[in-house]
């Protein structure tokens, strides 16, 4: 299917519309049987049906200036070493440039007329790349400087993008942003190590740059940290991201998962009465919250009598609680009636 210029009249409205709601519904359904490892090649596949390209980029990064700093991208056709001599001409790279002041819409290249002003070794990377048309969309996410981008491209062979093809990338760009973010979201959803229930998750790379979070993981961390704003976690935080383990404070509590594939999973959550008991107060508190009697406690654990009468008193001190079911209630075993 090669492209086609947009006709006149209601007729071309209502093509472009239908056209959209039907890859709008084949994305959306593919964030049910796709883990975020796959999701992109499924989703791209569908989009190509609809906006044939030779070529794709689809990945994230941060915004310096005019200049984008990539932190991860999915490549579909695209050659890695196109992608490394882009790094030397990026910083002039003008259809990039407009991209981030327009975020939202989408910038088309046609390589007939290119922009006034070009500058040279960007024009000699499109052509020897044969680089003939490009539409890009910039999504700028919840982290300040963090954006989404979809690049497309075509040969010369296959000819320039359309504007009606221009509008149906604009349209879909947000859709495959946020669908990506579902799948990749529902795929820690599914995670049977994922922290505890209330805790937010969030996804950073080994250098401690978030890709993205669930909503409200960022309100969490200024609690502790209110001058932050990402993309990169506060720098007691960047540990956490190259061999996991936990982060705690009166504020918050912060865990992460050993990375996989150059990825880390972190759950935040604000902190609780509980985060102030020691493992062994917190065994205790667990048995007596559940009905088990001190002696009974004291046999399983291996402590006097008095050490867990002691520790019992210590615990409702910390936790503020006045019977045992409070206790319970305090360490999530339980809802309050």
């Amino acid at each position: 299917m090669g492209p086609v210029d947009i006709p006149r009249g209601a007729s071309a409205c209502d093509d472009l519309l239908d056209r959209h709601s039907e890859v709008l519904l084949r994305i959306w359904e593919l964030t049910r049987v796709h883990a975020h490892g796959s999701f992109q090649d499924a989703a791209l596949a569908v989009v190509k049906e609809y906006l044939p390209f030779d070529g794709a980029l689809w990945g994230y990064a941060s915004v310096g200036g005019a200049v984008l700093k990539v932190h991860a991208v999915h490549l579909a056709g695209v050659p890695g070493n196109a992608i490394e001599e882009y790094e030397r001409v990026k910083a002039v790279d003008p259809i990039a440039q407009r991209a981030i002041r327009e975020p939202r819409r989408c910038i088309c290249f046609d390589a007939r007329r290119p922009p006034a002003g070009a500058d040279p070794r960007w024009l000699a990377f499109n052509r020897r790349w044969d680089i003939h048309s490009i539409v890009t969309v910039m999504i700028v996410q919840e982290f300040a400087n963090l954006a989404m981008f979809s690049s497309f491209y075509r040969s010369e062979r296959s000819g320039r993008f359309t504007e009606r093809e221009r509008r149906l990338h604009q349209g879909l760009a947000p859709h495959l942003a946020s669908a990506y973010r579902m799948a990749r979201l529902r795929g820690i959803e599914q995670d049977s190590s994922r922290s505890e229930p209330g805790a937010l998750a969030a996804i950073s790379d080994g250098q401690g740059r978030l890709h993205l979070a669930e909503g409200g993981f960022e309100g969490i961390l200024r609690a502790e940290w209110p001058e932050w704003h990402g993309p990169s976690l506060p720098g007691e935080l960047v540990p956490l991201s190259r061999a996991g383990g936990a982060h705690r404070s009166a504020t918050l509590v912060v865990s992460a998962a050993p990375p996989v594939e150059g990825f880390t999973t972190l759950w935040a959550r604000a902190a609780l009465p509980r985060d102030l008991l020691s493992s062994r107060e917190a065994q205790v508190a667990a048995a007596w919250g559940s009905g088990k009697s001190a002696q009974e406690i004291a046999d399983e654990l291996g402590l006097s009598l008095n050490t867990v009468r002691n520790r019992v008193q210590d615990v409702y001190g910390k936790l503020k609680a006045r019977s045992r079911i409070e206790v319970l209630v305090a360490l999530g075993g339980t809802r309050r009636p």
